[in-house]
């Protein structure tokens, strides 16, 4: 299921994002927390912080069981 989630994302960057090739490729390497930020054009990877009351009802990967 993690594979088609990546290959979704990969086509969805293609097609409706219109992300430049060293975005693309970029997407793949972000670990949990982090981020691609886009404003006009200009681009920022960015690590997300919350603070422990947030992550108990923000963090999706506990809830999956992971």
């Amino acid at each position: 299921m993690k594979y088609l989630s990546r290959v979704a994302d990969g086509i969805l960057a293609d097609n409706l994002l219109g992300l430049t090739g060293t975005e693309k490729k970029l997407l793949p390497t972000l670990s949990t927390g982090q981020g691609l930020w886009r404003i006009k054009d200009r681009s920022f990877v960015v690590q997300h912080e919350l603070h422990p009351a947030e992550l108990a009802l923000f963090d999706t990967t506990a809830r999956m069981g992971h």
